[in-house]
């Protein structure tokens, strides 16, 4: 028995869609279902925006955000329980959720990328 996903439009169900025949699944990996505070940061780190990532694979994750009306194609995504950055930009966007291409943790001068999240979240 599938059950509908709290999080997901109404009639969408928790149940991974089937790919239309011929159709090839592009990613490289499989996704994770998660459910991880995160933050979007952009603009020399001057801005920082609450999101919540859903899913993740090795290469890109999903993300929902309040809206992605503004937000650029390509930001740091930083896991918050985990304090780790990553370089990512948009593949796709819908008003509240951002599908991403995660282009691999970030160090800057030998600092690890935990030590940049505690910066750039001032913790």
């Amino acid at each position: 028995m599938t059950q509908e996903n709290p999080v997901a439009p109404p009639g969408h169900l928790s149940k991974p869609k089937q790919l239309p025949p011929g159709r090839k699944e592009d990613r490289k990996s499989p996704r994770r279902r998660v459910l991880k505070e995160g933050k979007v940061v952009f603009g020399q780190t001057q801005a920082v925006i609450d999101c919540t990532i859903d899913n993740q694979s090795e290469g890109g994750a999903h993300i929902r955000v309040q809206t992605s009306h503004g937000l650029p194609d390509d930001f740091y995504l930083v896991e918050a329980n985990r304090g780790i950055i990553h370089k990512a930009e948009v593949a796709w966007r819908t008003t509240t959720g951002m599908g991403l291409r995660i282009l691999g943790p970030i160090g800057a001068r030998g600092a690890a990328p935990q030590v940049q999240a505690q910066r750039l979240l001032g913790a």
